[in-house]
């Protein structure tokens, strides 16, 4: 006897269950500027910087805009897949705006199902100021193209350079800025040093064309298309061959930029403590011949574009101060506490607090994202942080196997036969040629060589050597590492000791330390010195401040040739 219909043995088919996943969101803009205006004129100047806002956003939707829009007030409006949404806070100064759009056809490039483009844009009334905020990410699921999400700048920002003058620390221009004398030079190393300053700062120094053997301008690259691409991305600054020389004064020559080379002077530089590799030059030669992949082309078009893209990843991955400037969630949690403050006597407390609470769960919300967001990136970097590390350690033990090879087939005469200059411009260079590895110079020192004035010049340049050599052997446990250090300290009438102790040290301030590897990196004690001579006078005492750094197996020199103060100088 057969039964009809399903049984309880029966096999239940279910519909596939598709999760479109979580989305991988990415930062592709940030920035933090301010437009002038004046006490009487700042509020009807923030009332014109977001009508530029209306007017960039305002054809990109199927309605038109509402009047309260166009007037500087609140409104939002909403089609599928679409948003706009501005909050106005006229007590405050306040005005925050937000722009939610699938992706779109650009450049030659079909629309990429799957991505959601979001940017928000924050104005603040700050004195007679309106400080201005602007941030875009694209949110990117697992199903989407495995095409890379683009770095692209809103055109509003362009706007705001051209009809208000948005500054950081120096008004933004589609026009590189051409140094013509040496006031200007100074300016630009106010520029260079301010830590208000935001974004990075791109030199072009002058080629010398007879060293390149090829024909090119007046600088390498093009300066005009390149401040134009840049503008909110980096400040563009022309620097001419005769002022090329108070440019290397005023920095030294370790962070100058000279030839033709390009270079690029990060915010938040500190000229003593940052490595000069985290503020990145290429020299014209370099250049001439930069090869991207998969790109035919040579030289400076595919170096500008690399350029650009690495000030778009830096600008989009940096860490933003943007002072007083809310974007819209915390604008919605702001506003909710004016209405209620606003609403104290005759207001429903019940809703107002249910709003504000309703707006700080938002608030919650977006910075969960952002902190996701974070740790995306950070977990990215650090993997390629420990593949570079890798990488560098079995190069530089590479390095030390051919030296040691080279050393011992030539008796030692590789070492002997190092050149020794007769002054302190070529040292930096000498020991980047001939010592990396073993010996680095922390920037303080490289500094520090502007000055220097010790007389005897080859002694300092051997005493490196002798760091470098049979100091890092009796470091590295070397046999018969200890005798060679004593036989060749004695041969140089150098003394080395301990500088100072670490309590001692405290008293000087950060004479005795420095940041290393990074300016960001904790303080290192300079726990040694070489020294030579006992007179005061600088010209005839020597001190070679230092310490071992385990992790890279090489001395590094924090000071150098002077004496540093102690409590009896």
């Amino acid at each position: 006897m057969s039964t009809v219909g399903n049984s309880s043995q029966d096999p239940v088919v279910q519909a596939p269950i598709t999760n479109p996943g979580r989305p991988w969101i990415r930062t592709t803009y940030q920035l933090a500027g301010k437009i002038p205006a004046t006490l009487e004129t700042v509020d009807s100047k923030l009332k014109d910087v977001s009508k530029t806002v209306i007017y960039w956003v305002k054809d990109r939707f199927p309605d038109r805009l509402p009047q309260s829009a166009w007037d500087g007030e609140s409104f939002r409006l909403e089609w599928p897949g679409q948003k706009v949404e501005a909050i106005s806070i006229p007590e405050i100064g306040c005005w925050s705006f937000r722009l939610e759009h699938p992706d779109m056809p650009f450049d030659n490039r079909p629309a990429v199902p799957g991505r959601t483009w979001t940017t928000d844009i924050g104005l603040f009334r700050v004195g007679s100021d309106i400080q201005v905020g602007v941030r875009s990410h694209c949110a990117s699921l697992p199903y989407s193209s495995s095409e890379g999400i683009a770095m692209t700048r809103p055109r509003v920002v362009l706007e705001f350079t051209q009809r208000h003058g948005l500054r950081d620390e120096r008004t933004l221009s589609r026009q590189p800025w051409l140094l013509t004398n040496e006031d200007d030079v100074s300016r630009l190393f106010d520029l260079i040093i301010s830590k208000e300053r935001k974004l990075p700062v791109v030199v072009l120094s002058q080629p010398d064309c007879s060293r390149l053997h090829l024909p090119v301008s007046h600088y390498v690259l093009q300066p005009g298309d390149l401040a134009n691409r840049c503008c909110g991305l980096a400040h563009v600054v022309q620097l001419p061959w005769e002022l090329g020389y108070k440019w290397t004064e005023l920095v030294g020559k370790q962070w100058s930029v000279y030839l033709g080379a390009v270079r690029t002077y990060q915010p938040g530089i500190n000229l003593d403590n940052d490595h000069p590799s985290q503020h990145p030059a290429t020299f014209a030669e370099k250049i001439l011949a930069w090869k991207l992949p998969d790109d035919n082309r040579f030289g400076e078009a595919p170096f500008t574009d690399f350029l650009v893209q690495r000030l778009h990843e830096a600008g989009a991955f940096r860490r933003v101060n943007w002072g007083n400037v809310c974007f819209l969630p915390e604008a919605r949690k702001k506003n909710a506490e004016v209405i209620r403050l606003r609403s104290a006597e005759s207001g429903d407390w019940k809703q107002l607090y249910e709003s504000e609470i309703a707006a700080l769960n938002e608030t919650i919300v977006e910075l969960t994202k952002e902190a996701e967001e974070w740790a995306d990136d950070g977990q990215r970097t650090a993997q390629e942080r420990d593949q570079y590390k890798d990488s560098n350690r079995k190069l530089l033990f590479q390095i030390e196997s051919l030296r040691l090879a080279l050393s011992e087939k030539t008796g030692g005469r590789s070492e002997s036969e190092i050149p020794i200059p007769d002054n302190y411009d070529d040292l930096t260079d000498w020991v980047s040629r001939h010592l990396t590895g073993r010996l680095e110079l922390h920037s303080r020192a490289q500094r520090g060589l502007k000055s220097a004035n010790y007389e005897e010049v080859g002694v300092v340049y051997k005493a490196l050597l002798l760091l470098a050599n049979q100091y890092r052997n009796q470091c590295l446990g070397r046999e018969g590492a200890q005798a060679e250090l004593s036989q060749v300290l004695g041969e140089l009438s150098l003394r080395m000791d301990r500088s100072i102790s670490q309590e001692r040290a405290g008293e000087q301030g950060e004479e005795y330390f420095v940041r290393y590897p990074t300016s960001s990196s904790p303080r290192r004690f300079l726990e040694w010195h070489l020294r030579k001579g006992s007179n005061k006078d600088a010209r005839y005492c020597l001190g070679i401040y230092f310490f071992w750094d385990d992790d890279t197996a090489q001395v590094i020199v924090g000071w150098l040739p002077s004496h540093l103060d102690n409590r009896m100088t």
